[in-house]
């Protein structure tokens, strides 16, 4: 095992995960399924690395009882994490708040530009951010959680989709399988339309998460004209920055 400077745990709703780094430099992502047995199996070299988590899925009293480890909800003060303001409550989840600065330090403080930062996960989570920090957002079903939605009805099925088809054309539904996928592929794309719309002024968009590169493909398709980028593991580039700008004041 190459030698391991930092690790980044991401306790999310949605294919929760651990990294290990080498200073700044990204080495393994890993399941957080395997965490216990890969501490264990390295707890002389592991227990006195710094160990920084987003927390916001079902606790984990292992995690919790480790040392070194530092909760995103610590680093919170006065409606400030570090430099950047939040204007909402103190509700706001560890996941937005850390990726949000991180988006802010690397794409809005420097640039000035207004961003808009999307996470797609269980929910997708779209958050505003300019150089008066974090300023709020939307929280909406992601497209799974939509589509699960109606097994609620009592004949309604569970479809299963191919992403491949949700950037052909909507087309009216002949039968209810038919029907229910036509209405997801409205609801996401009528959903990115009219938040850019009402949104214009912003020219630039993060996206991250599990789905992450569907939506990408989506916001391309519907918007060529906008900088929008792809950022695979941005949670745990985001808690190693917190990690340097907590210990070494960068």
């Amino acid at each position: 095992m190459s030698k391991i400077d930092f690790i980044s745990i991401d306790n999310g709703n949605s294919n929760p995960s651990f990294a290990t780094f080498s200073k700044e430099n990204l080495d393994t992502v890993y399941s957080l399924a395997d965490f216990t047995k890969f501490y264990q199996e390295h707890v002389t070299e592991l227990q006195d690395i710094p160990k920084y988590l987003s927390d916001v899925g079902k606790p984990s009293s292992f995690i919790n009882s480790l040392p070194n480890v530092v909760k995103v909800s610590e680093l919170k003060k006065n409606r400030h994490f570090f430099e950047m303001p939040y204007h909402y409550a103190d509700t706001i989840g560890d996941d937005r708040l850390v990726e949000s600065y991180y988006v802010f330090r690397k794409y809005v403080r420097n640039e000035k530009d207004p961003v808009i930062f999307i996470d797609c996960g269980t929910f997708t989570t779209i958050n505003f951010i300019n150089d008066n920090g974090y300023t709020g957002g939307f929280i909406t079903p992601g497209l799974k959680v939509f589509f699960q939605s109606y097994v609620a009805g009592e004949k309604l099925p569970l479809i299963n989709f191919e992403e491949k088809s949700l950037f052909d054309p909507t087309l009216i539904g002949k039968n209810t399988d038919e029907a229910i996928f036509e209405s997801g592929k409205l609801y996401l794309r009528g959903f990115y339309k009219e938040l850019l719309t009402e949104f214009n002024q912003y020219d630039k968009i993060i996206v991250t998460g599990g789905m992450g590169q569907l939506h990408t493909r989506i916001l391309l398709q519907l918007f060529p004209q906008k900088t929008i980028v792809f950022r695979k593991h941005l949670i745990h580039h985001a808690l190693n920055l917190c990690y340097y700008q907590n210990n070494l004041k960068v």
